[in-house]
């Protein structure tokens, strides 16, 4: 009969790290998806400014080309 034993690997994972490193790896599983998605929505919130600021800009310089209406009576 097989005797399968998990027991072994358990205690070397233990030795390995010990408690407050696997507090801290539990901590950035727990805080990493956060972070990320921060992450995300500051960018995305950037581009909306670039975009409203580069539509202000063009606005902005398609009323500079037009002549003023007294510009055209002299």
């Amino acid at each position: 009969m097989f005797h399968v034993s998990f027991n072994r690997n358990k205690v070397k994972l233990k030795q390995l790290i010990g408690i407050r490193a696997r507090l801290a790896l539990l901590a950035v599983i727990l805080v990493a998806p956060l972070m990320l998605e921060r992450a995300r929505s500051l960018e995305d919130a950037r581009a909306r400014q670039i975009e409203l600021a580069s539509a202000e800009f063009a606005s902005l310089a398609r009323q500079r080309r037009r002549p003023a209406r007294g510009d055209l009576l002299g």
